[in-house]
């Protein structure tokens, strides 16, 4: 049977290959045959492709993208992980094999420094402008593990943005991130789902 070696130096067996596992399998590989007459169907779960846990950081309404949007919009500091630094992390993820739940210990290891730098997480609404005025990850940022660069202008961040081709990415972000206007027949009404994401817990 082939088998791939980990980062962690571990023999895995590929999730394609556990598809066809039968029952005759598992008795051979130690379990009692009553044990394995209990199971009348057998499910194989395939590991995320690096497309999966890219989309994994971005899609889901509590993205930990967002949240970290959210986050640093709280200290008045643009955020910004380009497709490129999605890519790498997910690519990191992949080869640890933690999966998604490995994806938020990557980014605190990349952002750790920069958030310290962006200051205070909650800033009162007539607080002077922060010195730091905007957060961008990109591939370089992860393949290096430089992490966090820092802007001290809106201007030379969307230059950044512009010079990767991003700008239109981050607006997108940006966009999604503003809470719905609710109609007139639901102003009343509170749903889960108009709920904005909320900021990353720091660890």
């Amino acid at each position: 049977m082939r088998r791939h070696r980990s980062q962690t130096g571990e023999h895995k067996i590929p999730s394609e290959v556990l598809q066809d596992v039968q029952q005759a399998d598992l008795i051979k590989y130690g379990l009692i045959p009553e044990f394995v007459g209990r199971f009348p169907v057998l499910c194989a779960l395939q590991a995320l492709t690096e497309d999966e846990l890219r989309r994994v950081l971005t899609e889901p309404r509590n993205a930990l993208v967002r949240q970290y949007h959210v986050t640093f919009a709280q200290s008045k500091a643009a955020f910004h992980v380009t497709r490129g630094a999605l890519r790498a992390i997910a690519g990191i993820a992949r080869d640890r094999g933690t999966g998604a739940r490995g994806l938020r210990s990557i980014l605190e290891e990349l952002l750790r420094d920069g958030m310290f730098e962006v200051g205070q997480m909650h800033l009162p609404a007539d607080a002077p402008e922060p010195d730091i005025a905007a957060g961008l990850l990109d591939e370089e940022g992860v393949t290096n593990r430089t992490g966090l660069r820092l802007f001290h202008d809106q201007a030379a961040f969307r230059k950044a943005l512009e010079q990767q081709d991003e700008l239109r990415d981050y607006t997108e972000m940006e966009g999604a991130l503003r809470p719905p206007k609710p109609s007139p027949e639901r102003v009343h009404q509170k749903e889960e789902w108009d709920e904005p994401p909320q900021a990353a817990e720091v660890m």
